[in-house]
């Protein structure tokens, strides 16, 4: 009988932890996510950053860039992978792919308009300036570029 009851248990909660990762949405490429704008920005360089629109900054050491986009604040945006694109002919690699996917959150999204921050690294393959960032919304196969000098 305990032996049941242990069994049973165990299904439970292997079931509940089944159920709570598939409610957990993609991964994150980003090495670092915060939710808001990047707080090492200036007070000049905040008021800067284009309100409810997909951005792109340099940080600090050149080795690394701020993408900015907006939505839900329960179901943030989540960079899902990222790959360095070239074009044919051009010495170096000036492009990045960057696929981003909604995180699904842990219930429904709200209906805000918020700012989440994904810092990330240049891949060590490109190498040419400006880079070029095509961004792939998942949701909807759309695509947009942004350009970072």
């Amino acid at each position: 009988m305990k032996a049941t009851r242990h069994r049973a248990r165990l299904a439970g909660i292997m079931a509940a932890a089944l159920l709570l990762a598939g409610c957990s949405g993609p991964a994150s490429v980003a090495e670092r996510v915060e939710r808001g704008l990047p707080t090492s920005l200036t007070e000049a360089q905040r008021s800067a950053v284009p309100w409810e629109q997909t951005s792109v900054l340099g940080l600090e050491d050149g080795s690394r860039f701020a993408l900015i986009t907006w939505g839900s604040s329960s179901c943030p945006t989540v960079v899902s992978t990222m790959e360095a694109v070239g074009t044919e002919g051009i010495e170096g690699i000036e492009g990045i792919e960057l696929h981003l996917e909604s995180s699904g959150g842990s219930g429904p999204c709200t209906a805000d308009m918020a700012a989440t921050t994904h810092e990330l690294s240049f891949p060590d393959s490109v190498t040419a300036r400006p880079i070029t960032l095509t961004l792939v919304h998942a949701e909807s196969d759309a695509t947009s570029t942004l350009t970072l000098d």
